[in-house]
Parts: C-alpha cells; structure tokens; sequence
C-alpha cells in the first residue's frame, strides 16, 4: 500500500514572502515508496503488542538531503495518525537505546533472542522504571528493545560500563550530558 508524504508540512512554515515561488525536494521517490513499505510492515507487526505509531527519516548526511520521510505509521484515528511524530520529543534514554543494543551486538556481548531480565531493581538506592511502571520478567532482548523497557537497558549498560565498553556512544559522536537539568527514563 502506498500513501502520500501529507505527514510534510513544512510548506506552511516558508515565510508568505516566498508564496508562489518553486521549491525542489530532496524526496527519492522510489526509496520513499519503499521506506512507506517498510514503515506499514513493521506497524502491521508492532500493532498486535499496542505499538501504533512510528516514524521513519532516511537522511543523506554528506548532501544534508532528506531523501525519505513518514511522520507517523498507517494507524487510525484514535491513534493520532495525523501527528507527525517526528517532531515529538523523546527520552534521551529512548533515543539512546538503539545504539546501546547495537553496540553489545556488534561486540557479542549479546544476542536478539538472549534473555534479559525485566524486574524490580535497587540498586545504590537507585530504582529504574518502565514507562509503564510494569515489570515483563524475563524477555529477549529484541523484545526489550522494540518495547523500550529501561530495566534491561539499565543492566546492559552497567554490564558494558563494567567492561569498559561505553565508549560505543563516543563513536557515534555522543557524549555524556553534565547538565543535571536534563531529564531522562535512563540515568
């Protein structure tokens, strides 16, 4: 199924001084069609565990060219389908958790289908929670991930820091916050 790019609405904010004037996009029409597939495949997926929304941007970094973008999921109504999520603002923590997995994949620490415990945790007088302030037990680590539980990421992360494997964020460009203003799902 295809469905058009409406979730872009960037026109309304060009100054009125431009109306009228041709602007050229950067969308690759047949990557758009394909990342719209791939978008309405993993809703169809996700919807099933209540996950209705997602977005998708494919960027050329070199160029600054957004080549692909789906602001939210093929959902329904009641599921804001109208909201362009990419625009929503995220945990830190959520944002960060994708590349944490990635890293302990990368380096073995780590397999999609290992279980990782989903439980309640003190420790240090600290206390993770789920968004959802539910605990899962015990889930794979995809699972983990595509649910953005913080319990098993809180863990992973102590297991790389504990192995000197944090570095991982470094090399992505990221790097530790010193702003105790900020708040996150993930310390």
């Amino acid at each position: 199924m295809s469905y058009p790019i409406w979730h872009l609405t960037w026109w309304s904010a060009l100054p009125k001084s431009h109306r009228g004037e041709r602007k050229r996009s950067t969308i690759d029409y047949p990557l758009q069609e394909k990342v719209n597939q791939i978008v309405e495949k993993y809703y169809r997926y996700y919807k099933r565990f209540e996950v209705h929304n997602l977005c998708a941007m494919v960027v050329d970094i070199q160029r600054q060219e957004v080549l692909a973008y789906v602001g939210n999921s093929p959902t329904d109504g009641e599921h804001q389908k109208d909201v362009n999520i990419i625009h929503r603002p995220r945990s830190t923590g959520s944002v960060l958790k994708p590349f944490l997995y990635a890293a302990m994949l990368d380096s073995g620490e780590l397999l999609p289908e290992e279980f990782v415990a989903d439980v309640p945790t003190h420790i240090a007088g600290y206390a993770p929670q789920n968004f959802e302030n539910t605990y899962e037990g015990v889930v794979p680590a995809h699972e983990a991930l595509y649910r953005s539980l913080n319990i098993p990421l809180y863990y992973s992360y102590d297991s790389m820091a504990s192995v000197g494997s944090t570095n991982s964020y470094a090399s992505i460009g990221c790097t530790p916050s010193t702003d105790t203003q900020t708040t996150t799902d993930f310390p």
